[in-house]
């Protein structure tokens, strides 16, 4: 029937739609894809939370706790410490030896070799490996 049509119809277009996070500042309203989102920091010195997103930056006055519970429902974003949450989509390289994580735009972030030891198997866990 065309009833049922259009509701398979409705259902497609629906799921086909990408979700998409909405950061609210105080002067600055977006929507962005969460493959978009490099990592979310805390800043103590300002006490807000800072979304970095490729060369810009986002303040956010939702706490991290706050942030890692609208984001459960992506798997690529995980909490690697207190002050950091990371995007697995967009590593694009770990460095143990100069205790570096690099993302697929270049952006470094400094790490502990322990929390980076973590991060690595949390990352080959998140993808399809086949090591060389």
């Amino acid at each position: 029937s065309i009833l049922i049509e259009e509701i398979i119809d409705f259902i497609n277009v629906k799921n086909s739609k990408k979700e998409k996070i909405y950061i609210d500042t105080n002067s600055v309203k977006l929507l962005v894809e969460p493959k978009e989102i490099l990592y979310i920091g805390y800043s103590k010195i300002i006490r807000k939370s800072v979304i970095k997103i490729d060369e810009k930056e986002y303040l956010s006055n939702k706490s991290l706790s706050e942030i890692q519970a609208l984001l459960f429902k992506f798997s690529e974003f995980i909490r690697i410490e207190r002050s950091c949450i990371i995007n697995l989509a967009r590593i694009k390289e770990i460095n143990l030896k100069e205790e570096i994580l690099i993302f697929d735009n270049n952006e470094i972030l400094q790490l502990s070799k322990k929390i980076l030891k973590r991060v690595e198997m949390l990352w080959l866990n998140s993808n399809v490996i086949i090591k060389l």
